[in-house]
């Protein structure tokens, strides 16, 4: 009878140790046998799969790469029929083997780095730029005010193209100018004055050779002008300007007209007046007229355009096309080297202050 009792107990204890509801068996700290847990409402991971309530004795479930193996009752071991061996339970090494998949942080720091880069693009932002530094943000507005110098010269062959006698124009000219640019494009309102002196000959196409004069000029003019320029910029420093300027002058000053020989050295020589030299009447007439009449003209003031002269009251200034190199070393300095074609070709620079 005895012996038939133990046989019962025995065949039970392994009935409840293959059980579903032993998910765990731990140590009762009283020391009376297994702990029995309640099913947990959380779907446990059998298998590999997604274990789901079947309503009957377990759980089934749905695939899932990411397991951890059930306790099998074969893996459960006792000593002398009662607890779980120390190896019960799922090693600590349970489930495939793979490569360390980025963590939730560096995936968030790599989308922000991407993100980031394509903000920047976009809107062009940048980094804080020192007070010096010359980058130009194409939406603000840029000031400059400075000094400018240039040079106008009219080549002898150009001259050529409608006179017989010339001298080729070399004046200076400066003035100041202040400078607006916003996205690469300036507009530059300048005053500026202009020397138009000289002394040479001149005889115009078609005139007959005793008609040479000594012209003597201290014309000078004061312009008022617009330049509207583009700009291709190559870096944040250098960049390329093109465009046209226009204006007018306020043309000041005199020309004085006298009768020409030839000097015997292929140039010509003012006379001294009429009929002077005396071997030299057919160029130094004896008679003296006044502007604008045939004849002598010794030292003579020429008329304005308002007096029904020759002598502009106002100068046109068209400068097309106008060219500069644009040096910006920093924020506050701009330089241009610049040339053009106008009233004969020009060069010349700037220095500006910008604010």
């Amino acid at each position: 009878m005895t012996r038939y009792l133990s046989l019962v107990l025995a065949l039970g204890g392994a009935a409840l140790l293959s059980s579903p509801l032993v998910s765990l068996a731990q140590v009762d700290p009283e020391g009376e046998g297994p702990v029995v847990q309640e099913p947990s409402l959380e779907s446990p991971l059998v298998d590999g799969e997604s274990a789901e309530p079947n309503g009957r004795d377990g759980w089934e479930g749905e695939s899932n790469t990411n397991f951890i193996p059930a306790v099998q009752p074969s893996e459960v071991g006792s000593s002398s029929g009662a607890g779980l061996s120390s190896g019960a339970g799922p090693s600590s090494g349970a489930g495939p083997s793979s490569e360390a998949s980025p963590t939730l942080e560096e995936e968030q720091k790599m989308l922000l780095g991407d993100e980031q880069a394509m903000l920047e693009e976009e809107t062009g932002f940048q980094k804080a730029l020192s007070p010096t530094d010359p980058h130009e943000d194409p939406h603000e507005a840029y000031f400059f005010a400075g000094l400018m110098y240039r040079h106008i010269f009219v080549p002898k062959l150009l001259l050529d193209l409608f006179t017989q006698e010339n001298t080729p124009v070399n004046n200076s000219a400066f003035g100041v100018e202040f400078t607006h640019r916003k996205d690469n494009f300036d507009m530059v309102a300048s005053v500026w004055w202009a020397d138009y002196g000289g002394r040479g000959p001149f005889l115009a196409t078609g005139d007959p050779i005793e008609d040479v004069e000594i012209i003597d000029s201290d014309l000078s003019a004061l312009y008022l002008t617009a330049t509207l320029l583009w700009s291709t910029p190559f870096n944040d420093v250098v960049a390329l300007e093109y465009g046209i300027g226009v204006g007018f002058g306020l043309v000041m000053g005199n020309l004085f007209r006298t009768e020409a020989h030839p000097d015997g050295n292929g140039g010509y020589s003012a006379c001294n007046g009429p009929a002077n030299p005396a071997d030299q009447v057919a160029f130094c007439d004896a008679t003296s007229v006044g502007d604008g009449e045939d004849g002598g003209h010794y030292n003579l003031k020429a008329r304005r355009w308002t007096e029904g002269g020759s002598v502009p009251n106002i100068m046109p200034w068209l400068a097309l096309p106008h060219l500069a190199l644009r040096i910006k070393p920093m924020k506050q300095l701009m330089i241009r080297i610049e040339g053009g074609a106008g009233l004969g070709f020009f060069a010349g620079g700037s220095v500006s202050y910008g604010f």
